[in-house]
């Protein structure tokens, strides 16, 4: 996303990765936070926020991670339906990331993860599809009522990979120009 639009869902991350492996995410960074309480009536309420956020992290990045591995970035997200990156297609960097208390652990090498708990004893099944015809895709966390192709069972992999992706100035590609002035250029997608 641009400058712009993390901003209109309210993330602001001043992140720096030292050449050791660690990094973290400074003091002024704020991010998003969901919150599910019981209201006064006893329901269940969702309730997001936006709260200041620091991080010490660990990670581990190959720039030319996609070409040395035979793939390019494959236009859809970990559900399989179509992302927004405007880089489908191209070979970018990988990037992995572990340790952290603000984001989930997420491999160097891309992997199609499952939606299963943490001990893998509880795992979710979904579907995918344009239910009602407005050429919009849904995702609906249930069994496949609709017959729809895009069903994925519990526990197995999903269409999609995680894993992180980027181009960085100087590394792997020669023309980004960064929203802020003095920036080296990094940008993850």
């Amino acid at each position: 996303l641009t400058n712009a639009g993390l901003a209109a869902i309210c993330i602001n991350l001043n992140v720096t990765l030292n050449d050791d492996g660690t990094g973290q995410i400074a003091a002024g960074s704020f991010y998003p936070d969901v919150n599910t309480i019981l209201d006064d009536n006893g329901n269940c309420v969702t309730l997001q926020q936006v709260l200041p956020v620091t991080d010490s992290f660990l990670y581990e990045s190959m720039g030319n991670g996609m070409a040395a591995i035979g793939i390019a970035h494959p236009g859809i997200n970990v559900l399989g339906i179509p992302g927004i990156s405007q880089y489908a297609g191209q070979q970018l960097g990988l990037l992995g990331l572990s340790e952290s208390l603000t984001f989930e652990d997420y491999p160097m090498i891309p992997s199609h993860p499952t939606i299963c708990s943490p001990d893998g004893l509880d795992c979710f099944p979904f579907t995918t599809g344009d239910y009602d015809g407005d050429g919009t895709v849904q995702v609906y966390p249930s069994l496949n009522a609709y017959g729809f192709s895009e069903y994925i069972p519990g526990g197995y992999p999903l269409t999609g990979v995680t894993g992180g992706f980027f181009l960085k100035k100087g590394l792997n590609t020669a023309g980004l120009t960064s929203v802020f002035p003095g920036n080296i250029g990094v940008w993850f997608l």
